[in-house]
């Protein structure tokens, strides 16, 4: 996470941000090709809007926050609704990594349909666990998926908060 070498008001001159699109567009013609009023950036293949400003690749959410808010973002920048190219700024919000980490969907590799849960083979039952600030917590084990499922609800709520995805 690069921060910038320049001031919110420089990237203000170079970038006009809307926060009710999200999108960012060139104030003036840059290197490369691009003209005033174009689109700012490229999509890459996970979701997000790469910019590039003086020979530097940012994030456009992080972008998006430095032009709106005038401060680089300390820690991550977490997409309320897991829409990585939704850089508005109601859906934007500073997060720890743990906190970014907690708003996400199962894994693909999740084979028991819910968050959090996990079938023991050698018990014979349904394992719930959470991870907070890089700690493994076991949330017991259960005769179905959907009681390891809402032990996982209960403790998503009271570790996570706000970024609890569920």
């Amino acid at each position: 996470m690069i921060k910038p070498d320049h001031s919110p008001e420089y990237i203000r001159s170079l970038l006009d941000y809307d926060p009710e699109s999200g999108i960012m567009v060139w104030k003036k013609g840059r290197r490369g090709g691009c003209k005033k009023g174009d689109v700012a950036g490229n999509k890459r293949k996970d979701g997000r809007w790469m910019i590039i400003v003086d020979f530097k690749h940012y994030l456009r959410s992080r972008l998006a926050w430095f032009h709106f808010y005038g401060k680089w973002p300390v820690a991550d920048i977490d997409h309320k609704n897991l829409a990585r190219d939704d850089d508005r700024i109601d859906n934007l919000r500073e997060a720890t990594r743990s906190q970014n980490l907690a708003n996400r969907e199962k894994k693909i590799s999740n084979r028991s349909g819910y968050k959090g849960v996990s079938f023991d083979k050698s018990r014979g039952r349904w394992q719930s666990s959470i991870s907070c600030d890089k700690k493994r917590k076991n949330l017991g084990r259960f005769n179905c998926p959907t009681a390891a499922y809402l032990a996982y609800c209960r403790a998503a709520k009271e570790l996570h908060a706000e970024f609890a995805r569920m």
